[in-house]
Parts: structure tokens; sequence; C-alpha cells
């Protein structure tokens, strides 16, 4: 395989991101680092197939919290936000039956916004701008600083010293009361 620097350069972006990218690969197995430098594709033999499953699994996961989560921030109900997957999904040739009932969460699973992600404070700040708005909340544990759109902020009504509540998630935040 090209060196990070070679690879980064031919592509044009900076070494960092080709780095990250090479270090991802070679945890998922899917790339072997070679003693004195060098990267090589890992044998197929040697590939850790159920470990590579559960990554892309853990990554669609991910993702799906992300569209779930900012669709629901928006102000769409999750029937929209599913038929705007579905349209989208049918843009690149792949159809779904009309009619897609949800799988209940396993026992291990917790609800996307649980209660223990749940930080109910004070309005201190709001700036807001043409589209985008910055709202600071005053929580037991601190601040929480979420950025969401102007359209979310004027449908739940934040201004200054009313109530809200934050819904942290990893790095995604959702307002709401």
């Amino acid at each position: 395989m090209p060196s990070v620097r070679k690879l980064a350069h031919h592509l044009g972006i900076s070494p960092n991101t080709v780095g990250r990218a090479y270090a991802d690969l070679s945890r998922e197995g899917v790339i072997v680092a070679r003693a004195g430098g060098g990267s090589a594709i890992a044998p197929h033999t040697g590939l850790d197939q159920p470990a590579l499953q559960r990554t892309r699994q853990e990554r669609l996961q991910v993702l799906t919290r992300q569209v779930a989560v900012r669709g629901l921030a928006l102000g769409f109900q999750g029937s929209q936000i599913i038929e705007a997957l579905k349209r989208e999904l049918a843009l690149h040739g792949q159809t779904l039956p009309p009619t897609i009932l949800p799988t209940p969460l396993e026992h291990e699973e917790v609800p996307l916004l649980a209660s223990r992600n749940r930080f109910r404070g004070r309005v201190t700040s709001v700036r807001a701008g043409e589209l985008l708005a910055e709202v600071t909340l005053e929580v037991p544990a601190g601040q929480v600083v979420a950025a969401l759109t102007r359209t979310s902020l004027e449908r739940l009504g934040l201004e200054p010293g009313g109530r809200a509540s934050a819904y942290v998630k990893a790095t995604e935040v959702t307002l709401g009361h």
C-alpha cells in the first residue's frame, strides 16, 4: 500500500486524515502494518469477519441515531424521517417494502434519548443567527451549550430564564421541554 504521505499527496488531503484511516483499517484487521514501515492488505483468511461485521453494524447504528436525533431536532415526525430515508434509498436503487415494522429494543439496548442522558436546567442565553442558534443551559453539572437550527429554536420556544432539558448522546445534543 502507498505510504501515508504519498496517498495524502495523491488525494490532496491531510496526512493526518490518511493516518487515521490507516489506523482504523489496522484496528479492524483489514490491513497489517509491516515491521520497518509500510502497510499491506491483510490476507483474506486472516480477516476477522465477525469483528468486521460488528464494526460495520456499530457504524450503521451511529448513522441511524444521527439521522433520528437530527431529524427529530428539526421537528420532523418519525414517519417523515422514514419516508425521507426510503426516498434516498430508492434513488440508489434500493426499494423497501411498503410497511416496515419497528423492531423492539433488546434488553441490553438503551432508548435513543435515555433519561440518564437528560440534564434539566434553565436557559441562560440564546444567540440566534439567520439559520442557526446557540443555547446555553445552566444545569446541576455545569453548563450545556447546544447548537440548533433557528426553526428548532422557534418551535421549542426557548428563551432566557425558561426551563429546558438537554439530552446528551455522545457529541449530539437535542433540546426539548
